[in-house]
């Protein structure tokens, strides 16, 4: 369980730029700590490599294409996941698994706020690797 007294640390993994430094910006305005936004599966995983973010922000169709690896991942590792991608009446093109959250797009960025608050919550009640505390919000 991560230690309460830091700030929750996201990443964003976001092709769009507009869509990606918006996203890091509400995040960071909502007190967490975020690294991004990466453009390419690729980068992220390297990134992945080196560190642990407590929550992911991740539109699977990124710049490289799909990114199930980077997924993959991200959830061997019990990071939870929000994917911000496609459309809601479609679908995400990479379903969610429990645990994860899918948000279509176009959503603004303080939905994916909540998104990533909502996963928070729920990580510290089932006691899940990677848990989440509380925000400054709650």
């Amino acid at each position: 369980m991560r230690d309460s007294c830091r700030p929750l640390f996201c990443l964003v993994v976001e092709d769009d730029p507009r869509t990606g430094l918006d996203l890091a910006d509400a995040l960071e305005a909502a007190g967490c700590a975020v690294a991004g936004p990466f453009r390419s599966g690729r980068d992220a995983a390297r990134w992945l490599e080196r560190f642990t973010p407590d929550v992911a922000v991740v539109d699977p169709a990124l710049a490289d294409g799909l990114c199930p690896a980077l997924l993959a991942t991200l959830r061997a590792r019990g990071i939870r996941v929000v994917m911000h991608s496609g459309d809601p009446r479609t679908g995400s093109p990479v379903p969610a698994r429990a645990g994860e959250t899918c948000v279509g797009k176009p959503t603004p960025a303080a939905a994916i706020v909540a998104a990533v608050h909502a996963l928070s919550r729920s990580t510290r009640e089932d006691g899940s690797v990677g848990a989440l505390a509380a925000t400054q919000q709650e």
